[in-house]
């Protein structure tokens, strides 16, 4: 995290996911996976192309009303069960592509955003299969009995990784005050 400039990728060139051009990414190491999608991505009308939302357009929030006006919709995926996401996952040519990266994933990782609960165990079926790394996964604070029941279930789900919990409020993305301003 130390390089200047930062080498992160979301595979997406000029707010445009192409699954046919990707040659362009290759140079990048750190790389940023959106597993169930996010309310930035939108799923284009008829073509089933995916395309990130920018600031140029506007208010993240404010854009979601024109973006709908165009049909364009959300890319999140929300369904319960773990088999009702991998389900929506693979309906979608960005999210199968990040799954499949996921699971193919080599070397130490940092898990931002996902509680990794039953609904998640698609993502722990992955991640069993890849024996020993180092893998950081935020927690956000809360009952001291539930985040230690949490941690415990995580370990026991992966037992060859060397686990790693860091509060999420103590990363940028996670910190709501915005006092860590780093």
């Amino acid at each position: 995290m130390g390089e200047e400039p930062p080498k992160f990728i979301d595979y997406f060139l000029y707010g445009d996911f192409d699954i046919t051009n990707l040659e362009y990414f290759l140079s990048f190491r750190r790389r940023i996976l959106y597993l169930h999608g996010a309310l930035h991505l939108v799923r284009l009308p008829f073509e089933g192309r995916t395309k990130k939302l920018s600031a140029m357009r506007g208010n993240l929030l404010d854009q979601f009303g024109k973006s709908l006006d165009r049909g364009e919709t959300p890319l999140f995926v929300t369904e319960g069960t773990a088999d009702d996401k991998l389900a929506s996952i693979n309906r979608s040519s960005y999210l199968s592509f990040a799954y499949n990266e996921f699971t193919n994933h080599k070397g130490d990782l940092v898990i931002f955003g996902h509680s990794l609960g039953e609904s998640d165990n698609h993502l722990l079926k992955a991640m069993q299969q890849w024996g020993e790394r180092n893998i950081a996964i935020s927690m956000r604070q809360g009952n001291l009995n539930s985040i230690r029941t949490r941690q415990a279930r995580l370990i026991e789900a992966l037992p060859k990784a060397k686990l790693l919990f860091f509060d999420a409020e103590t990363h940028p993305l996670g910190n709501l005050k915005g006092d860590n301003d780093e």
